[in-house]
């Protein structure tokens, strides 16, 4: 073979190999699931979404990025006592704008009215496990859902049922994000049944007051007789707690406590904040969980 020959062979051979690495992209919903999209502001559509534990009707919103195509982080948001899933949307919106799909839910019997099945009467944190666990498992269910890149979030009550739920399925969620999370809860419950009750379960009436909130007995009792510090620990993955310096419903050293009981946890202190965040106090929260756990742990 000559010369000429050669080089003419040596240069198609490079053209073929530059426009195959130059050709275009699948399309998007040729894309491999797995693959990771790059961070941007996403639209977002909202659709109504059913849960059910023991044939009980769960009401939720699901808040999705408008137009991602294939599997997706996931978060999972709880309320707090005798609250409601709207209570979770500011954090859930803007956590949707930047790429994942969000679920707020009414607990159910969680306020003395919501969206949700069941009586308030019959509401425990015990009863609240169990409906996050009904929750779980139908988002863990659907196709949008990457099930390696599930987030639980919760803030007051809904963080100490986010973290009982944690402890209890550690290997579910990715991560945690807990707001100001009421994890003295059972220490309330314990005081007001030996203050008020000499420790006497059977003596406590049907309706009873737990930190200015009215409750009943049903409450009281699934509260007392367990410590969350024993057993939150069990949860191994990244947490983050956020928490105001002017919590006066569930004082900041409940946090601090939290931090050191969790192998791999980041507490970030709101200053002047307190027990709920207001609005620029949602935002940094939001910020902060977006920068420093959910984006890390999604990428």
């Amino acid at each position: 073979m000559s010369m000429e020959r050669l080089a003419r062979l040596a240069l198609c051979l490079l053209a073929a190999i530059v426009l195959s690495c130059g050709k275009d992209p699948l399309p998007e919903e040729q894309q491999p699931e797995d693959q990771k999209q790059e961070r941007r502001e996403w639209s977002v559509v909202t659709e109504e979404l059913h849960a059910s534990r023991d044939g009980i009707d769960i009401y939720g919103v699901l808040l999705r990025p408008e137009g991602r195509k294939g599997r997706m982080p996931t978060i999972i948001f709880s309320h707090g006592l005798r609250g409601h899933y709207d209570d979770c949307l500011p954090y859930a919106e803007i956590c949707a704008r930047n790429g994942f799909a969000c679920y707020c839910f009414d607990f159910i019997g969680g306020a003395l009215a919501n969206r949700s099945g069941g009586s308030y009467e019959d509401m425990s944190i015990l009863t609240e496990i169990e409906d996050l666990g009904a929750v779980v498992e139908m988002i863990l269910s659907k196709p949008f859902t990457d099930k390696e890149r599930l987030f639980l979030s919760g803030g007051s009550q809904g963080g100490l049922v986010t973290a009982m739920y944690a402890a209890r399925y550690p290997a579910v969620p990715r991560g945690l994000v807990l707001l100001f999370p009421a994890f003295n809860i059972p220490s309330l419950a314990e005081s007001l049944l030996g203050v008020m009750y000499g420790g006497d379960l059977s003596a406590v009436p049907e309706k009873v007051s737990v930190a200015g909130f009215s409750v009943y007995k049903k409450y009281v009792e699934d509260a007392v007789g367990w410590d969350p510090y024993k057993t939150i620990g069990n949860y191994k993955g990244k947490v983050m707690i956020l928490h105001g310096t002017k919590d006066l419903l569930v004082p900041l050293s409940y946090s601090e406590r939290a931090a050191n009981v969790y192998p791999s946890a980041t507490l970030i202190k709101l200053e002047g904040q307190g027990h709920g965040f207001d609005e620029d106090g949602t935002v940094f929260a939001a910020e902060q969980a977006l920068e420093n756990l959910l984006f890390p742990l999604s990428e």
